[in-house]
């Protein structure tokens, strides 16, 4: 599959899921209180949540980072953003706009932001491309804050370990590797932090089914028809045999954080700049 935001089958997806997405999604406060740690120096702060999706981390964001933080909310799926409005309006949250745009063609003026976070959603992005839009758009100094799982953390999660195939189709994460690969390849870039993230996770088999059907991963929606109903049989019986009780099921989610510097002073205006 291309990395393409804009591809149909993503499209499609995240349209169908959007208005149940925040619910069907599990939200980690670890990482937002991590990326309030490494910035609490700064007080006003102009930043962008790139794949914001419906605004499950731009809201806690909000919540942890203060009244001093302006958030350009972008996302390449116009439904998504739409939810991520109505949420962050009703919690009374004014210190936003919303761009329906591509991670690798950020539309904001050259050197205009102090952060960028992304949160879940980088395996949609092309990596050498997105950090070269970072790397325009950020201040010297400024932070790109990436945070998702790679391919072998997703090979250990329930869905790796018992759902067939799962890991086999999921082939859009990056490795660490590949990141530290790109970044030395990128300009200006410089990995500065790498962060392990775990959770120990619990829930009931009905719920887990039912999130397959939503599908609350976009990997679900790789498999053919009688394909998906065959591997959603075997799920159910791998997880009945490996666990006791059907309503406990457990086990352990992982994901990492980069931490990216811009570290030239380069220039900050000039060719290729973008307003807002």
């Amino acid at each position: 599959m291309t990395r393409q935001w804009l591809s149909r089958r993503a499209r499609n997806h995240f349209s169908h899921v959007a208005n149940t997405y925040r619910s069907a999604r599990t939200t980690d406060l670890e990482p937002i209180l991590f990326v309030g740690d490494q910035l609490d120096p700064m007080r006003d702060i102009v930043a962008a949540d790139v794949g914001c999706g419906a605004g499950r981390y731009a809201e806690l964001l909000f919540l942890f980072l203060g009244k001093g933080l302006f958030l350009h909310c972008t996302d390449a799926n116009a439904e998504m953003l739409g939810e991520l409005e109505t949420c962050l309006t009703d919690v009374g949250i004014e210190n936003f706009d919303t761009h329906e745009a591509l991670a690798d063609d950020l539309p904001f003026a050259s050197g205009s932001l102090d952060c960028i976070f992304t949160s879940n959603a980088c395996h949609y992005f092309d990596l050498p491309d997105f950090l070269a839009s970072a790397h325009r758009t950020l201040k010297p100094g400024g932070r790109v804050f990436i945070y998702t799982r790679t391919r072998t953390q997703n090979a250990r999660s329930v869905w790796g370990v018992h759902f067939p195939s799962f890991s086999e189709k999921e082939t859009r994460l990056y490795t660490d590797d590949e990141v530290i690969s790109y970044l030395s390849q990128a300009s200006g870039m410089e990995l500065t932090h790498l962060k392990r993230f775990r959770y120990d996770r619990e829930e009931s088999l009905d719920r887990l089914i039912e999130l397959v059907r939503i599908p609350h991963y976009s990997t679900f929606r790789l498999y053919g028809e009688d394909e998906f109903e065959t591997a959603l049989e075997r799920f159910t019986s791998n997880v009945e045999a490996s666990c006791e009780d059907p309503k406990r099921v457990t086990w352990r989610d992982e994901n990492t954080m980069y931490v990216i510097m811009r570290t030239d002073l380069g220039e900050i205006l000039g060719v290729g700049d973008h307003s807002v």
